[in-house]
């Protein structure tokens, strides 16, 4: 069959019913089009192809939970598989992005299309083996006026160690042992080596797989000015060749303005990759690059605006926001490229300079140990909500009712958690999915955010999805099951810093002038992500939405 045939038949079986349609085999015949156009050097549409390839389950439930009740999630057009931004397809998705804030940038990592997946049975918890992925960079707003979205096939080498999938698996499974039991020689060791692990593959994914291209990765730089004269110098030399395209260009804009970060022989490798023929003008853009890097001392640790991570669901359970490059620049995920642009529109009116603004609030609610058993924490912890924050309202101790917790998502700005999982058990995830939820929840329990691997050819999913499916600007949560004492730490510091009133003591209670307020959410997380023991628990540690400013 050829190219031209393929393309027709595969795009005809998405027209069959695509919101009924089982949502690995749609992602499936989404990535191989887009490996099609893609190796036909027909990026935009490559590209478009490899969006609609994430979150499609999550779609089909908005949708459909959207039909079953006129008051649920009014934007479910914005999700729709046929009508308004996808029937214009990849001019649809292009409009997406133009209408989002400048400030964004959205990283999408996609695994390549694998013919052996569309076949092959698969058990829970366990993933197809790591090879190539996509990744893709779409820059929002005015942004798209320097670069259009563009992506580059990366692969985890076929001669390392391990399957770093397979080996996550183990580590989440490590990380499950040294809560639920064993002797305490045991549960240390495991949680010690699992948190080692972690570390590592933090450190090497950059090394191994990213190299040239992690560039891809670093949101746009906030000084304008910075920016505005690292592109004038670049333009400087580019203009010295004919003939260059726009995506040339572009690529070479984010090599000058990650330079810092690349070894000599990546960025010698990226430049052979953009400019092939002409080995001269190569040195020339690799002497400005370098001259760059020099005058601007500071490149490698300017502040830089947040990026917006959509991950494939296999690959969701690896900390990217503490790979060595990104750990301290402000990252949140989100399932798709629909739901960013969903989030955008149901919260636009209150978004400035790319943060949703949240006014302080006199009463936020939480709720602390809830199951009883974690007396240590509730100790821990109430004694410094109470005196923080006196005109909280919380459920200490003791099982939240339905109508409370209802109340505690939909009146105050903010809900934090304390206690076993999401505490989604304590409320029905279809009944939250129904509620008009508040912007910000903070979820410090064991896998609170992490998705639930069923195997075969379900979709994963997660109690902390319903949160977004009801509009929720961000929630926040651990990946994977994480220690007591760390957590509480991490709880105590991102409330000190992030919400409203004066910071105290953790210890003493006392008003504490020296420690530095943190408005923007995502900022916060950066520095709460320092504060544990294990590595582990840090890096685990993520956001899932928008970027959040307190007011």
């Amino acid at each position: 069959m050829d190219c031209e045939a393929n393309i027709k038949e595969l795009k005809e079986s998405l027209k069959r019913k695509p919101d009924l349609i089982l949502s690995s085999a749609y992602s499936n015949t989404r990535r191989q089009l887009a490996m099609i156009y893609l190796n036909k050097g027909e990026e935009i549409e490559g590209i478009y192809h490899l969006t609609e390839s994430h979150g499609i389950g999550l779609r089909q439930t908005s949708i459909a939970q959207s039909a079953r009740s006129a008051d649920s999630f009014p934007y479910c057009d914005y999700l729709s598989f046929h009508k308004g931004y996808a029937k214009d397809e990849s001019k649809g998705m292009l409009q997406r992005l133009k209408e989002m804030p400048s400030e964004w940038t959205i990283v999408q990592i996609t695994r390549e299309f694998d013919q052996k997946e569309v076949i092959k049975s698969r058990i829970a918890e366990t993933s197809p083996v790591f090879r190539g992925f996509h990744l893709t960079r779409l820059p929002c707003g005015s942004e798209l006026e320097i670069g259009s979205p563009v992506s580059v096939n990366r692969e985890w080498p076929e001669n390392a160690e391990s399957d770093i999938l397979a080996d996550f698996w183990k580590i989440k499974k490590h990380l499950g042992t040294s809560i639920s039991g064993g002797t305490s020689r045991l549960i240390r060791k495991l949680r010690e080596e699992a948190a080692l692990d972690i570390e590592r593959y933090c450190r090497e994914i950059g090394q191994t797989c990213l190299k040239e291209w992690l560039v891809l990765f670093l949101g746009t730089i906030c000084d304008h000015n910075i920016s505005k004269r690292i592109r004038t110098k670049v333009d400087n030399v580019l203009n010295l060749k004919q003939g260059l395209t726009s995506r040339q260009r572009y690529l070479t804009y984010l090599l000058a303005e990650g330079v810092p970060h690349l070894s000599e022989d990546d960025l010698g490798f990226a430049l052979y990759q953009l400019f092939t023929e002409d080995s001269t003008f190569q040195s020339k853009v690799e002497d400005v690059l370098l001259e760059i890097n020099r005058e601007i001392s500071n490149l490698a640790t300017i502040r830089r605006n947040p990026v917006i991570l959509i991950v494939d669901e296999h690959l969701d359970m690896i900390p990217w926001e503490s790979l060595l490059l990104l750990r301290r620049h402000p990252i949140s995920r989100v399932p798709s490229l629909h739901f960013a642009h969903t989030l955008f529109k149901i919260h636009s009116k209150s978004i400035k300079n790319g943060l949703r603004e949240l006014a302080s609030a006199d009463v936020c609610y939480y709720v602390l140990n809830p199951s009883g058993d974690l007396l240590p924490v509730e100790e821990r912890l109430s004694k410094f909500i109470k005196k923080r924050f006196p005109s909280w309202i919380g459920i200490v101790g003791q099982k939240p009712t339905e109508e409370q917790l209802v109340e505690a998502l939909t009146i105050g700005n903010a809900f934090i958690y304390c206690g076993h999982g999401s505490g989604c058990q304590y409320l029905a995830a279809d009944s939250i999915s129904r509620l008009k939820v508040k912007p910000v929840q903070l979820l410090f329990g064991c896998s609170s955010v992490a998705l639930k691997d069923h195997g075969g050819s379900v979709e994963m999913t997660g109690d902390f999805l319903q949160f977004t499916v009801a509009g929720s600007g961000c929630t926040v949560g651990m990946l994977w099951p994480v220690t007591s004492r760390d957590i509480d730490k991490m709880t105590l510091i991102l409330a000190n810093i992030w919400l409203p009133g004066d910071p105290i003591d953790t210890e003493t209670l006392n008003r504490a002038d020296n420690i530095k307020k943190e408005p923007e959410l995502l900022r916060a997380l950066v520095e709460v992500r320092k504060v544990p023991e294990l590595f582990s628990n840090g890096a685990g540690f993520v956001a899932r939405g928008i970027p959040i400013k307190i007011v």
